[in-house]
């Protein structure tokens, strides 16, 4: 019997190989590590499937995968689309990560896994979700708060 082991592994050591099979046309499955994608992407629990993309034609709502001036490996939503850049934040984030530079974005998002069942970007309740969650970034915080008020009572 095949003993199935997870090893977690940092983003810089495995990116030249999901760049390299993005590249080719290879669509590359990855384990959700984090919270700032909540309430759709859970910390260990949900994949995401990335595929390439047109860094300069991603449109308000993708999620692409991008690298920081600072090393670190992102998945955040496309907030605002600018010309040469574009303004993002996680899901579960109210600020603003201004002027991602087209050079930043590594592939997109195409879907994800949770409990093994898989849900496309295209599907309507996704679209639905994610327009939602859009407009409703300003308040974030406040929605944030009053969470964290309500859940504390239990």
């Amino acid at each position: 019997m095949i003993e199935k082991t997870l090893k977690q592994v940092p983003m810089s050591e495995i990116s030249p190989l999901i760049t390299g099979l993005i590249d080719e046309g290879v669509d590359v499955t990855i384990l959700v590590t984090g919270s700032s994608m909540r309430p759709m992407l859970t910390h260990l629990k949900d994949t995401v499937v990335l595929t390439k993309c047109d860094p300069c034609s991603l449109k308000k709502g993708d999620i692409p995968l991008y690298l920081r001036e600072n090393g670190q490996y992102v998945l955040h939503r496309i907030l605002k689309v600018n010309p040469d850049s574009y303004d993002i934040s996680g899901d579960n984030q109210w600020e603003l990560e201004r002027d991602v530079k087209h050079s930043q974005i590594l592939c997109v998002v195409k879907g994800f896994r949770r409990k093994g069942k898989y849900h496309s970007c295209d599907e309507f309740l996704y679209r639905l979700y994610e327009s939602t969650w859009r407009l409703l970034f300003p308040f974030r915080k406040l929605i944030k708060k009053t969470y964290l008020k309500l859940d504390c009572r239990k």
